[in-house]
């Protein structure tokens, strides 16, 4: 769509009209009044001390009866403390549990293949060393896997559904979990066939089949995980407190009246309640919803809304800092600038305070290298020129914005950052962020590249492809890609899972958030551009409007 504005001209001269593209973005979802109407009872006093008695009363019980517990107890123990997210209250315990099952491991007296994949699931995700290669006696002939005796239809299920969870955390080259992975998927997914009954559907057992098959494990950020954990139980609370002070300052923000960029506070604050959920983060979510709020804005200026002489000198002002360089731009630009450098402003200060002067050197990075990514992208749109595949990459990892979020996500954080942590995590050092780059931008393009070509963003690493493989057809682009981004997953889950100089603080954040989040947010669509789509609206509503307690 196309919107056309008159430039201001001198007297006696003809105004030329200024032709804009338009994204045509929805308008923000969640009113003043419904944000208001929501309330919580867990503040209360009472709560925390109900919440206190509770975690005491499990301390006790591990520290009395732990001995009493079997393998399979101890497995449980971690599975349930871990996706309930209350694992933090509980470490000490389920280092002990963990410790526990990995002698068993190690003295391969785990047999059947139910606790072969329970226990390798819950060590792998636990960063233990264990080997794929004990799926190897149980696999048969033509794809086939065995170890389930005579099993109950019920006990076969869940079974499988452990085996298929144990399959999605797969390294590069470990051929057998891509195969077990298959088997289990295809078995439980022609068994969910079967059951047409709702009724027959609110089993918890099968619930869970299609909770796991219709959310891959990358897809499962820890609050999102959580929520759905307790409904298969039956429990659920509400609380809404956060929400509201995001949309307060969304109320009073400066921007609240441009409306051609997206409006998408609420759902960046979701995007990181659902990954980092825990309550030390509250300042980080709320500070990471203002920034991408910024990132919102100036993406949508770069791709549709800007013309490429006002781009110019806004990138030129953006990367300086320079504010006397917007005396000419136009107000929406003036407004935008100032609106950006403000949060900026507020978050280099808070970044500062936490760990020191040194994090400057990675906030004037990242930020000078994002905004050129965006005026090189500005400039193959105004010269209708489609960049090569590789071409397009270099820059698209940094447009894909991964980068920046990422260091300012941990800049944010009040955990303990230093100089040296930092250059483990920064281009070009660090795998990890390559990665979480690479895997963002690849599937950004492969959910957006229909909508972004229809408004004039010919370059995309599905167009890029098939230009340099004019014989390919999009299908082809789109295999090409997919397989991409599983290589990438798969060495992901090598980068988090493995022993790593990392701290653990530091991958959680990029994996929860940086994978996790952005595999959940564009399962489907993008769920940032396309967040009127009910699935994507109803899995905020069930977080942040009737959430459990974190």
């Amino acid at each position: 769509m196309m919107e056309i504005f008159e430039n201001s001209c001198n007297e006696g001269c003809m105004p030329k009209p200024t032709i804009r593209r338009s994204g045509n973005h929805h308008p923000n979802l969640w009113s003043d009044d419904f944000i208001q109407s929501l309330s919580s009872p867990y503040g209360d006093s009472s709560y925390s001390k109900h919440r206190e008695i509770l975690i005491n009363e499990l301390h006790a019980i591990f520290s009395t009866q732990k001995e009493e517990f079997s393998l399979l107890e101890r497995i449980s123990f971690v599975d349930v403390l871990q996706r309930l997210g209350i694992n933090r209250y509980f470490q000490e315990e389920i280092n002990m549990a963990l410790d526990y099952i990995h002698k068993y491991w190690n003295h391969n007296i785990i047999g059947d293949l139910n606790m072969t994949a329970l226990g390798f699931r819950i060590l792998r995700v636990n960063r233990y060393v264990v080997s794929s290669d004990v799926f190897q006696k149980f696999k048969g002939e033509g794809g086939q896997f065995s170890g389930f005796g005579s099993s109950h239809v019920d006990e076969k299920l869940a079974i499988m559904l452990n085996l298929y969870k144990a399959s999605e955390l797969d390294f590069l080259d470990e051929k057998i979990l891509k195969e077990a992975r298959d088997f289990a998927f295809s078995y439980l997914q022609q068994a969910m066939e079967q059951y047409d009954d709702v009724k027959e559907k609110e089993n918890p057992l099968l619930m869970e089949i299609e909770y796991s098959l219709k959310y891959a494990w990358r897809t499962r950020v820890p609050r999102w995980e959580a929520w759905n954990f307790i409904q298969i139980f039956r429990k659920q609370s509400c609380n809404g407190s956060f929400v509201k002070n995001i949309y307060k300052w969304w109320k009073h923000s400066s921007v609240i009246q441009l409306d051609f960029f997206r409006h998408r506070h609420i759902e960046f604050y979701f995007w990181w309640d659902c990954s980092i959920f825990e309550p030390e983060y509250s300042t980080t979510r709320i500070g990471l919803a203002k920034f991408l709020t910024t990132l919102s804005l100036i993406d949508d200026i770069y791709d549709t809304y800007g013309t490429i002489d006002e781009l110019r000198p806004f990138t030129t002002a953006l990367i300086r800092w320079d504010i006397s360089m917007i005396d000419n731009l136009p107000d929406y630009m003036k407004t935008s600038f100032q609106f950006t450098h403000e949060i900026h402003k507020e978050i280099a200060s808070e970044a500062e305070r936490k760990h020191g002067p040194f994090v400057h050197k990675y906030i004037q990075s990242c930020w000078k290298s994002y905004i050129s990514a965006y005026m090189q992208e500005a400039e193959w749109i105004a010269s209708n020129h489609k960049p090569g595949f590789d071409e397009y990459l270099i820059n698209g990892v940094i447009s894909a914005g991964m980068r920046i979020t990422m260091i300012y996500a941990l800049l944010l954080t009040n955990a303990p950052l230093s100089d040296e942590i930092m250059e483990k995590l920064d281009i070009p050092s660090s795998r990890l962020q390559a990665l979480v780059s690479l895997t963002t931008r690849l599937l950004d393009d492969i959910k957006d590249f229909e909508d972004e070509k229809a408004r004039g963003e010919t370059a995309s690493s599905i167009e890029c492809y098939i230009k340099d493989n004019p014989s390919s057809t999009t299908e082809d682009a789109l295999n090409y890609v997919t397989n991409h981004i599983e290589s990438c997953v798969q060495e992901l889950n090598q980068e988090f899972l493995k022993p790593s100089d990392i701290p653990d603080y530091c991958r959680k954040v990029y994996f929860n958030g940086g994978i996790r989040g952005i595999f959940f947010l564009f399962k489907d669509v993008d769920g940032f551009t396309f967040s009127h789509q009910k699935e994507i609206r109803d899995a905020i509503t069930k977080i942040l409007m009737e959430p459990i307690m974190p």
